[in-house]
């Protein structure tokens, strides 16, 4: 009776390990997804938007076209990096779910800057305030991804728009918010790692993520992260 008990036991307990370890590998499909999706998307949607503009552009405008080149070229090779840190950290046989470029507020400014700075040689009309920014390596490499993907999709969604990217501190919260004057329709199509994927990346770091049409028209992407959680995950 004693041995059958066990068995039985036994039995539960393994059904349920194998339960939990699907689960984990869903999740962990799911990240490596959405990552992937943040890396190639985003890279190669502003590919193709500076390779339209550098075809428009050659002949009127010889410069502005090889400019327009030169940035594939960089958009081009940070994703390669990227994708090449990726295959790095699953061969390495550990989890780094932070980003390689924008750990610490000034590697993180920097880098915003310099996508916004692409989409408008790219002929997109962005105005930015940005103020005080995150320092852990998770929340900033949630801002930039949530940032990222908010611009790419203000820019596919609604082309011509004006887009404003704010970027401050209001008291115990970085906020994060990107408004465009466009249609405001929805921008959560596609594979559905668009919304639903930024939602979660604010979620995992105790934040509120709100998206939909603005109060004034277009569409308004708007996340709070906690500046508690920035200051218990930054080095000491």
């Amino acid at each position: 009776r004693i041995l059958r008990d066990a068995q039985r036991r036994s039995g539960t307990l393994r059904a349920r390990l194998d339960r939990a370890a699907d689960a984990a590998v869903r999740v962990e499909r799911l990240r490596l997804a959405r990552e992937l999706h943040d890396v190639a998307s985003h890279s190669v949607g502003a590919m193709v938007l500076h390779a339209g503009a550098a075809g428009a552009l050659r002949e009127r405008n010889p410069e502005r076209a090889r400019s327009a080149l030169r940035t594939i070229v960089t958009t081009g090779a940070d994703a390669l990096a990227d994708v090449d840190e990726m295959l790095a950290t699953l061969r390495a046989n550990r989890v780094d779910h932070e980003a390689r470029t924008y750990t610490g507020p000034g590697r993180l400014r920097a880098a915003l800057e310099r996508h916004v700075a692409a989409l408008r040689a790219a002929g997109s009309t962005i105005r930015t305030e940005i103020g005080e920014l995150p320092s852990s390596p998770a929340l900033t490499a949630t801002t930039y991804r949530v940032a990222h993907e908010a611009l790419a999709n203000a820019v596919r969604h609604a082309p011509g728009a004006a887009v404003d990217l704010v970027a401050v501190r209001d008291g115990d919260s970085f906020v994060l918010r990107v408004h465009d004057d466009g249609p405001g329709v929805s921008m959560n199509r596609g594979t559905g790692f668009g919304l639903d994927g930024l939602r979660e990346r604010v979620l995992a770091c105790d934040g509120t993520f709100t998206a939909g049409p603005g109060a004034s028209g277009g569409f308004l992407l708007e996340v709070h992260l906690p500046v508690a959680a920035d200051r218990k995950g930054t080095p000491s």
